[in-house]
């Protein structure tokens, strides 16, 4: 048996628990066509799925594909496929559709689905108090991650959050933001590509409320940002 979820149709995963899944090595030329397996985080709100290898699909009719739970196909690969970065499922749950025509085979796939913080992808969270947060866009992100997203966060307790890049920021180019606001909607910062290393020092914004906005344009991506 390969895995403790694979061929038995998903299974639920707890919180921050990272599952392996592997197909078999080399596939049979015909996995029944087309199977599905369903995976459920509980608890979290988006899975990370990195490759351990680059998957090996015998041509262009054998498929990899990844749903969310709202049905949309967020990844399918092929055998011509060169793109197999990291990528987020913005969904606790997901799917993973695996098509083999019978017309040949390969070496399959291998890859990880890691549950991503609390807070990401949630539109926000309210933290108790002097609890710390990280907060970690995907590497690269997106090239258009709805156009602007913003994620909102409440300190109870306390008047003020101090914000720490652990790296500096990747940010495509200047039409890709990231901004800060406070809980008047006052713009505290606005990161783009142009902003100088020096810009990326802690800072610190005056509410126990404030938003976080990340606008990727569409025209092109980076490694993100990755801040407490």
């Amino acid at each position: 048996p390969l895995g403790p979820c694979w061929w038995k149709g998903g299974c639920t995963i707890a919180a921050l628990e990272d599952i392996a899944i592997t197909s078999a090595n080399p596939y049979p030329d015909n996995y029944s066509n087309r199977v599905t397996y369903s995976f459920t985080y509980s608890g979290v709100t988006t899975a990370r799925i990195e490759f351990l290898s680059n998957p090996g699909l015998a041509d262009v009719n054998d498929h990899l594909k990844f749903y969310d739970s709202n049905n949309n196909r967020i990844k399918d690969f092929i055998s011509t496929s060169s793109d197999f970065t990291s990528f987020e499922i913005p969904t606790a749950s997901f799917d993973v559709e695996f098509i083999s025509d019978g017309s040949g085979n390969s070496t399959g796939f291998d890859f990880t689905a890691t549950p991503l913080g609390p807070c990401w992808w949630k539109g926000g969270c309210t933290l108790s108090t002097l609890e710390d947060i990280a907060i970690t866009s995907a590497n690269p992100y997106p090239n258009n991650y709805s156009e602007r997203v913003t994620y909102s966060f409440t300190y109870s307790g306390v008047t003020s959050a101090r914000i720490e890049f652990v790296s500096t920021p990747g940010l495509a180019d200047a039409n890709d933001h990231l901004k800060f606001y406070d809980s008047n909607n006052n713009e505290i910062k606005d990161f783009t590509s142009t902003s100088s290393n020096s810009d990326f020092s802690s800072f610190e914004i005056p509410t126990a409320s404030f938003d976080v906005e990340f606008i990727s344009d569409g025209s092109g991506n980076s490694t993100g940002f990755d801040f407490v």
